[in-house]
Protein backbone atom coordinates (compact mmCIF):
# COMPACT_ATOMS: atom_id res chain seq x y z
CA UNK A 1 0.00 0.00 0.00
CA UNK A 2 2.37 2.25 0.86
CA UNK A 3 4.61 1.34 -2.20
CA UNK A 4 1.83 2.13 -4.06
CA UNK A 5 0.84 5.38 -2.86
CA UNK A 6 4.65 6.48 -3.19
CA UNK A 7 4.64 5.56 -7.40
CA UNK A 8 1.51 7.72 -7.29
CA UNK A 9 3.26 10.51 -5.48
CA UNK A 10 6.33 10.35 -7.82
CA UNK A 11 3.94 10.31 -11.40
CA UNK A 12 1.68 13.00 -10.01
CA UNK A 13 5.24 15.18 -9.73
CA UNK A 14 6.69 14.12 -12.55
CA UNK A 15 3.34 14.91 -14.57
CA UNK A 16 2.89 18.68 -12.98
CA UNK A 17 6.31 19.17 -14.22
CA UNK A 18 5.62 17.79 -17.62
CA UNK A 19 2.32 20.05 -17.18
CA UNK A 20 4.39 23.64 -16.34
CA UNK A 21 6.48 22.93 -19.23
CA UNK A 22 3.30 22.35 -21.46
CA UNK A 23 1.87 25.84 -20.48
CA UNK A 24 5.47 27.73 -20.48
CA UNK A 25 5.54 26.34 -24.44
CA UNK A 26 2.22 28.60 -24.86
CA UNK A 27 3.76 31.48 -22.97
CA UNK A 28 2.23 31.31 -19.95
CA UNK A 29 4.32 31.84 -16.79
CA UNK A 30 4.48 29.78 -13.82
CA UNK A 31 3.73 31.69 -10.84
CA UNK A 32 3.50 28.88 -7.85
CA UNK A 33 3.51 25.19 -7.92
CA UNK A 34 1.63 23.50 -5.35
CA UNK A 35 -0.23 25.69 -3.67
CA UNK A 36 -1.43 24.60 0.04
CA UNK A 37 -4.26 25.67 2.17
CA UNK A 38 -6.35 24.07 5.06
CA UNK A 39 -8.94 23.41 2.14
CA UNK A 40 -6.93 21.77 -0.30
CA UNK A 41 -4.09 21.93 -2.69
CA UNK A 42 -3.63 23.63 -5.91
CA UNK A 43 -1.39 22.00 -8.86
CA UNK A 44 -0.36 25.09 -10.97
CA UNK A 45 -0.82 28.96 -11.00
CA UNK A 46 -0.12 30.30 -14.30
CA UNK A 47 -0.53 34.03 -15.32
CA UNK A 48 -1.05 35.46 -19.01
CA UNK A 49 -1.54 38.69 -19.41
CA UNK A 50 -4.29 39.70 -17.66
CA UNK A 51 -5.36 36.27 -16.75
CA UNK A 52 -4.78 33.94 -13.96
CA UNK A 53 -4.82 30.12 -14.75
CA UNK A 54 -5.29 27.43 -11.76
CA UNK A 55 -4.66 24.21 -13.09
CA UNK A 56 -5.71 20.89 -11.66
CA UNK A 57 -2.75 18.37 -13.38
CA UNK A 58 -4.06 14.44 -13.35
CA UNK A 59 -1.48 11.87 -14.47
CA UNK A 60 -2.40 8.30 -15.44
CA UNK A 61 -0.30 5.56 -17.31
CA UNK A 62 -2.81 3.99 -19.21
CA UNK A 63 -6.45 4.84 -20.03
CA UNK A 64 -7.01 1.74 -17.38
CA UNK A 65 -9.40 3.48 -15.37
CA UNK A 66 -10.65 6.03 -17.92
CA UNK A 67 -9.17 9.81 -18.93
CA UNK A 68 -7.14 11.11 -16.25
CA UNK A 69 -9.23 14.14 -16.54
CA UNK A 70 -12.35 12.87 -16.43
CA UNK A 71 -11.94 12.20 -12.43
CA UNK A 72 -11.89 15.69 -11.56
CA UNK A 73 -15.33 15.65 -9.60
CA UNK A 74 -17.19 18.21 -8.30
CA UNK A 75 -15.92 17.81 -4.95
CA UNK A 76 -12.27 18.31 -6.42
CA UNK A 77 -13.68 21.81 -8.16
CA UNK A 78 -15.36 23.41 -4.77
CA UNK A 79 -11.80 22.50 -3.46
CA UNK A 80 -10.12 23.97 -5.98
CA UNK A 81 -12.46 27.24 -5.88
CA UNK A 82 -11.76 27.05 -2.10
CA UNK A 83 -7.95 27.08 -2.73
CA UNK A 84 -8.16 29.62 -5.39
CA UNK A 85 -10.03 31.75 -3.32
CA UNK A 86 -7.28 31.93 -0.40
CA UNK A 87 -4.71 32.11 -2.54
CA UNK A 88 -6.47 35.45 -4.48
CA UNK A 89 -7.27 36.42 -1.13
CA UNK A 90 -3.42 35.86 0.18
CA UNK A 91 -2.01 38.05 -3.41
CA UNK A 92 -4.69 40.93 -2.55
CA UNK A 93 -5.92 40.15 -6.35
CA UNK A 94 -9.95 39.58 -4.99
CA UNK A 95 -10.86 42.52 -6.89
CA UNK A 96 -8.28 43.04 -9.14
CA UNK A 97 -7.79 43.30 -12.99
CA UNK A 98 -7.45 39.98 -13.64
CA UNK A 99 -9.70 37.00 -15.49
CA UNK A 100 -9.79 33.71 -13.60
CA UNK A 101 -10.17 30.64 -15.13
CA UNK A 102 -9.70 26.60 -13.98
CA UNK A 103 -8.12 24.57 -16.21
CA UNK A 104 -7.76 20.50 -16.29
CA UNK A 105 -5.01 19.04 -17.94
CA UNK A 106 -4.71 14.93 -18.53
CA UNK A 107 -1.65 13.38 -19.07
CA UNK A 108 -0.95 9.88 -20.21
CA UNK A 109 2.51 8.40 -20.00
CA UNK A 110 2.62 5.35 -21.22
CA UNK A 111 6.51 3.59 -21.39
CA UNK A 112 8.65 4.55 -24.49
CA UNK A 113 5.98 6.79 -25.52
CA UNK A 114 5.73 11.18 -25.59
CA UNK A 115 3.48 12.17 -23.15
CA UNK A 116 -0.08 12.55 -24.54
CA UNK A 117 -2.08 15.07 -23.12
CA UNK A 118 -5.51 16.37 -23.22
CA UNK A 119 -5.92 20.41 -22.16
CA UNK A 120 -9.50 21.49 -20.89
CA UNK A 121 -9.76 25.58 -20.61
CA UNK A 122 -12.39 26.93 -18.52
CA UNK A 123 -12.59 23.55 -17.16
CA UNK A 124 -15.49 24.22 -14.77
Amino acid sequence: MFRKKRSSKILGSKGEGLASDFFQSLGYDLVQRNFRTRFGEIDLILRKGQEIVFVEVKTRKDRGFGRPEESVTEVKQQTIRRCAEAWLQKEGLLDGPYQIRFDVLGIILRDGRPPEFTHLPFAF
